[in-house]
């Protein structure tokens, strides 16, 4: 014989059971995002210098200044710097000689967001790709206004200097997109610098 009471107590079971099966999948749910956001680590920049500015002038006169910017944000600026330590032909500098250059700057005259510099090194992979086009004669007795990016070679401990663009007697430019924007955005610092 069937009861409403075996009924309602197996309805009451049954919804019991639906509830208790969604509680566990959410609470699964959430555990896994809470998983997913702790093994993701966030964007590091795992070498001591990213950027540079370098003007040179030899026209009218030695001009030589500029800044390099740490993976901590710091501009440190330099002028007419004794005995400078340029990149070799292949645009390669040890890190302890760029270490030796940064020493020979005069001070840290800006500094940036840590994380719009995190946003702009990211794009130096892409930007480290790119085409050099050959130097287009554009002005006289100007010189050189140079913006790089730096890629950093853990297990030689070498720096690679990219060209991101150059601008003064002869016009220099790196193809992609990602140079492009960088170099503007070095140039809007090096405005606010100035």
């Amino acid at each position: 014989m069937f009861s409403y009471f075996y009924f309602f107590e197996l309805v009451k079971t049954y919804d019991m059971k639906i509830i208790l099966n969604v509680v566990a999948i959410v609470l699964v749910i959430f555990s896994l995002q809470a998983c997913e956001k702790e093994t993701i680590e966030p964007f590091e920049i795992k070498q001591k210098i990213v950027f540079e500015f370098e003007r040179i002038n030899q026209a009218w006169g030695e001009v030589h200044f500029g800044w390099l910017i740490d993976s901590l944000g710091n501009i440190h600026c330099y002028n007419l710097p004794d005995q400078w330590i340029v990149c070799d032909s292949l645009g390669s500098i040890s890190a302890s000689d760029l270490k030796t250059n940064l020493n020979k700057t005069d001070s840290i005259c800006y500094v940036i967001d840590k994380s719009e510099l995190k946003s702009k090194f990211s794009l130096m992979e892409n930007a480290s790709k790119g085409l050099i086009s050959d130097p287009k004669f554009d002005m006289i007795d100007t010189g050189s206004f140079s913006f790089y990016g730096f890629i950093f070679d853990s297990e030689k401990q070498l720096y690679k200097r990219v060209l991101l663009k150059q601008f003064g007697d002869f016009i220099v430019e790196n193809n992609t997109v990602e140079a492009n924007e960088l170099s503007n955005w070095l140039l809007d610092i090096q405005h606010k610098i100035k």
